[in-house]
């Protein structure tokens, strides 16, 4: 793994995506849990070998097996964004959910709770777990789980209805320049100063 690294990040060597390939290659062919995971993102991504999704899933899922959570968000990827049969949003959301539980990742924690909250890839939409999902994502600062989590609270979905964390949330995307979260701000100020 580590001379993959070499190549792939020009540490020593110039830069040489093929190289790094085929020392990644390497290390996963001796299940290497790292070495299997950066083997999957160059068949992923087609950098230094052709691209090849199928095996890429072959090589994160392998990857999974021997602990590498890392691989879980790239492989969540690849089946939620895949064309037609390929396209599998409950292996997604397995992955989604190992990401954001094991790796703490906003990112992963916001698509897992966006895909069971439409009923993708589960046998019913889970709002409850989506809430928790979305709010842990907005804990960590992410942009779009911040609004969701915001929309949760106004509107009472998987949550208990409550205007004032509804409007923390919204605050905090307004704070970070979404104009739409602006509008809703006022919004909700002002039909809180009616209610009281």
């Amino acid at each position: 793994v580590s001379l993959g690294n070499r190549y792939y990040f020009g540490d020593g060597f110039r830069r040489n995506y093929a190289r790094a390939a085929y020392w990644y290659q390497e290390a996963a062919k001796q299940n290497d849990p790292i070495g299997l995971k950066n083997y999957g993102d160059m068949l992923a991504s087609g950098q230094g070998v052709k691209k090849d999704s199928e095996r890429a899933k072959e090589m994160y899922t392998r990857a999974i097996e021997l602990f590498n959570y890392d691989a879980a968000l790239p492989l969540a990827e690849l089946y939620a964004r895949a064309k037609g049969s390929k396209r599998d949003y409950a292996k997604a959301v397995k992955y989604y959910e190992l990401a954001y539980v094991y790796n703490d990742d906003p990112y992963a924690a916001y698509q897992y709770a966006d895909l069971i909250s439409q009923g993708k890839g589960v046998a019913a939409p889970d709002h409850n777990k989506a809430a928790k999902a979305f709010e842990f994502s907005a804990s960590n600062e992410y942009l779009p789980g911040i609004l969701k989590a915001g929309e949760y609270y106004l509107k009472g979905i998987g949550v208990n209805k409550d205007n004032e964390k509804a409007l923390r949330y919204y605050l905090i995307a307004s704070e970070l320049g979404n104009e739409e979260a602006s509008i809703i701000v006022n919004i909700i100020r002002r039909s809180m100063e009616f209610n009281y």
